[in-house]
């Protein structure tokens, strides 16, 4: 069996368009100054992306269709890279983007968003304890093997958030249009968990039975007890918080006409040369 590794991009061509709107926001929240449109009202978006060095899926696994529907893919459609090295790490986000709105003037810009967002991280899963999490401990060829972890992490969290925008133009000359912007949210902590693990000496002598010798770790956790409502329910604040971006876009040589979308004959192009960033 081969495996084959393939890059794709993540929601980066609405994200740089010029009518981006709620996607420019998250990544630079200057991208709202100076846009071709007076207003935006976004009503609702969703996203999730999973990015990892172990499990893969087989052609024609239907992943997508079978999870709309609510089933899952067969199991022999999940494959995995069992190999000694690298170790293994994952990644994955998701966010549900409820109604928000962009409001642009000539010189001023602002908006606000109201989301749900959830983020994992794995990073330094050796390849048996990655086998044991994907197939339990009744995985036969690990068992009554000694193992040792040094330094895994995990964590995941997912919470709500209420962000406001605004944004101005800082210089408009005939060379150069600058912009800046500043998101400022408001954080509602759901849950979350982290694990540290340091070291563990390990052993599985059997399907039910797991042998730790020596273990060096921290956890912590912000988890609902058992789910049955009321203060233990998995919406209950468990914390809050406050996050701000802020980010700077330049334009050189960009033509007005073909940003203002109440004027025609806007010329060939819209600019020569733009470039941003933006501090998280």
């Amino acid at each position: 069996m081969s495996i084959s590794k393939v890059d794709a991009q993540e929601m980066w061509g609405p994200s740089h368009s010029n009518y981006a709107g709620q996607y420019g926001l998250d990544l630079n929240p200057a991208s709202i100054v100076g846009v071709p449109y007076r207003w935006e009202i976004h009503f609702l978006s969703m996203d999730a992306s999973i990015l990892n060095n172990y499990m893969y899926l087989k052609s024609q696994s239907k992943l997508i269709t079978k999870s709309f529907r609510g089933e899952s893919i067969d199991e022999d459609k999940l494959t995995d890279r069992y190999t000694k090295s690298p170790n293994k790490f994952g990644y994955g986000s998701a966010f549900v983007k409820y109604p928000a709105f962009i409001w642009s003037a000539k010189k001023w810009s602002a908006g606000f968003h109201l989301s749900t967002r959830a983020e994992l991280s794995a990073s330094n899963v050796p390849y048996h304890l990655a086998k044991y999490l994907k197939e339990g401990f009744d995985y036969d060829p690990q068992q009554n093997i000694p193992y040792e972890v040094r330094n895994a992490k995990v964590a995941v969290l997912n919470w709500h958030e209420l962000g406001i925008t605004f944004g101005h133009v800082l210089k408009d000359d005939q060379e150069y249009f600058i912009t800046g912007g500043i998101t400022v949210n408001s954080l509602y902590g759901l849950n979350a968990l982290y694990l540290n693990l340091d070291y563990a000496d390990y052993i599985v002598p059997a399907d039910s039975l797991l042998v730790v010798n020596d273990i060096v770790a921290e956890y912590g956790h912000a988890l609902p007890e058992n789910g049955t409502g009321g203060g233990d329910s998995p919406l209950a604040k468990r914390g809050y918080g406050y996050s701000f971006t802020t980010g700077v876009q330049v334009y050189k040589n960009r033509n007005d006409n073909f940003y203002n979308p109440c004027k025609r004959n806007k010329g060939e192009k819209p600019l020569r040369l733009s470039f941003g960033c933006f501090i998280d």
